[in-house]
Order: structure tokens, then C-alpha cells, then sequence
């Protein structure tokens, strides 16, 4: 049993994303996540309290794996570790602004190169993200919006 409904929905799409290799992840989180759920009765208002934090640990499931055998990896912060981890690579931000950290192999070892903020709608307030984004690459290190964001027509379903 999953902890968060955020972690069900993160599985849910590194799953068929597993079992359909061939597919684009974005018509996945579309067209099967995201209707599955609204003809299991879910709100958009719960779809959208929910989404965010399901694709950030959707996106470290799926391309982590991806990217690691690039000398790439994503991850999330954990809560108890990230204002340590901020403050050690000299960004002072609260640690809420980071949704996952970049990560490249160098020189034997794993080092931090930046942050992705991560939108499940690029119609959510990513102003709300630019002093983070600033503050990273003020020092230096990437900032980068990951989205799966789609549009059907007519809302919500399309037809």
C-alpha cells in the first residue's frame, strides 16, 4: 500500500511507462493517468493538489534509470536533509523551491550541477519558481522546468 495517494500515481506511471517502452510519457500521463483517474471520480481540484508532487517522484522513477548510464541522474530531496544539502552548495532558498536535484558522474564521484522544477501544468505559477532558478544559477549550477503538460478540448476530457 502506498503512503501518499502522490506515490500511487508516481507508480501508476512509472508502470505503464514500463510496459509501454515506445510510448511518450506525456500521452501516458494524459491519456491513460489522468482520465483513468477522473472516470474513477477524482476532482480536478484533487487531480491538481496531487499531480505536482506525483511528477516529481514519477520523473526520478522513470529518467533517473534513464540518464544514470550517461553519467546523469535526478532525485528528490529529502526533507530532513535538503536545507543541509542547500546550504552546503551555497544556495540559501527554502528547500520547498527544489523539486528534484541533477546530479552528474565526474571523477569517480556524484556531484550536484543543478535543480529541475518540476510542473504538471505550465499554467501553474512558475514566477513562483525564478528566485530559486536565480538563486542556482547565480552559483553557477542549471535550472530547468520539466513538464508532461497537455491540453484537451473541450476540458477536462477532450473528446
Amino acid at each position: 500500500m502506498e503512503s501518499q495517494p502522490s506515490d500511487a500515481v508516481a507508480n501508476a506511471l512509472a508502470f505503464v511507462a514500463e510496459m509501454c517502452p515506445e510510448a511518450n510519457p506525456s500521452d501516458l500521463w494524459q491519456h491513460v493517468i489522468y482520465r483513468h483517474l477522473l472516470a474513477k471520480g477524482w476532482s480536478i481540484a484533487l487531480w491538481k493538489r496531487i499531480s505536482g508532487y506525483a511528477l516529481e517522484r514519477a520523473f526520478a522513477r522513470i529518467y533517473s534509470p534513464r540518464l544514470q548510464p550517461h553519467g546523469v541522474r535526478l532525485g528528490i530531496l529529502e526533507k530532513g536533509y535538503a536545507d543541509v544539502f542547500l546550504h552546503s552548495i551555497g544556495v540559501e532558498i527554502r528547500s520547498s523551491k527544489v523539486d528534484l536535484y541533477l546530479e552528474g558522474y565526474r571523477k569517480s564521484h556524484w556531484i550536484v550541477f543543478g535543480t529541475a522544477h518540476v510542473k504538471a501544468s505550465i499554467a501553474e505559477r512558475i514566477q513562483d519558481d525564478v528566485p530559486a532558478s536565480s538563486a542556482f544559477m547565480s552559483h553557477g549550477l542549471a535550472s530547468i522546468v520539466l513538464t508532461m503538460d497537455s491540453k484537451s478540448y473541450p476540458p477536462p476530457d477532450g473528446d
